[in-house]
């Protein structure tokens, strides 16, 4: 069964209580602009999608999938925190035009692809692996994800696009990437300028590559000296930077611009 609201400019929604209903597998909040309270169980087995929508979450402490995106200057949204522990499927976030804070203070797992991009700071502050990462840090001045340990397939990062760019990237916890690490530029003319060096990697020892192009002042690989020696030289490629060291280069301890 699904459960789809659409309210639009009506102001007059205060609570949504699904606590009750069975066989629920999907539910969809569209254009709640007034803040109103979302109840449901502590498992929820299907999709959870709140878009332009002012929703104060209880319950879900694990749901299939979570998706929160929309926002604009019709909704109003200055801080938004979501109590889910798990996402067992995908976690998608595109909050761009949200202004304010945005949180999921007890998140541990999510089991799919976490997608995000926004103009507000994510706070992550437990989460500790991912099956995926794919960030578009371009609003942030330092994308942090404290306690990352994990992240079983591939981790891209989208340093600077034509909205802005990233200062620097944090995951000091993560010792793990399944698949590639990739942290790029959107492009030569659309690219980072303001990140230096890679430190918030520092406790990576396990990647199945790395990519890292169009950081015009990009000059310390020295943060990936220690997941050198997991993957092969043609899985390094670093291309378009202020310093672009060969694999070579990173073995002789070359990790910073001369």
């Amino acid at each position: 069964a699904a459960l789809s609201v659409n309210s639009y400019n009506i102001l007059t929604i205060e609570e949504i209580d699904v606590r009750n209903f069975e066989n629920l597998t999907t539910i969809t909040l569209n254009n709640i602009y007034n803040v109103f309270k979302l109840i449901g169980n502590d498992v929820f087995e299907g999709q959870l999608t709140v878009y332009y929508s002012n929703a104060q979450i209880e319950g879900f402490r694990q749901v299939n999938a979570l998706s929160v995106s929309g926002f604009n200057t019709v909704v109003q949204v200055e801080d938004m925190s979501i109590g889910t522990e798990k996402v067992t499927g995908n976690l998608n976030l595109s909050i761009s035009n949200m202004t304010g804070k945005f949180s999921m203070p007890n998140l541990k797992e999510v089991g799919g692809i976490l997608t995000y991009s926004g103009k507000v700071v994510p706070e992550f502050p437990v989460l500790e692996t991912a099956g995926s990462l794919n960030l578009t840090a371009t609003f942030n001045d330092v994308l942090s994800f404290p306690a990352l340990q994990t992240v079983v397939g591939d981790c891209k990062i989208v340093s600077g696009n034509y909205q802005g760019q990233a200062t620097g990237i944090q995951m000091p916890s993560l010792t793990t990437i399944g698949g590639l690490l990739s942290v790029t530029g959107y492009s030569s003319s659309y690219g980072n300028s303001t990140m230096t060096n890679l430190d918030g990697f520092s406790s990576l020892t396990s990647a199945a590559g790395v990519t890292v192009t169009y950081h015009t002042a990009l000059v310390d690989y020295s943060g990936l000296q220690n997941a050198l020696a997991s993957f092969s030289s043609d899985k390094w490629s670093v291309t378009n930077n202020a310093y672009n060291p060969s694999y070579q280069d990173m073995l002789d301890g070359k990790w910073i611009k001369p």
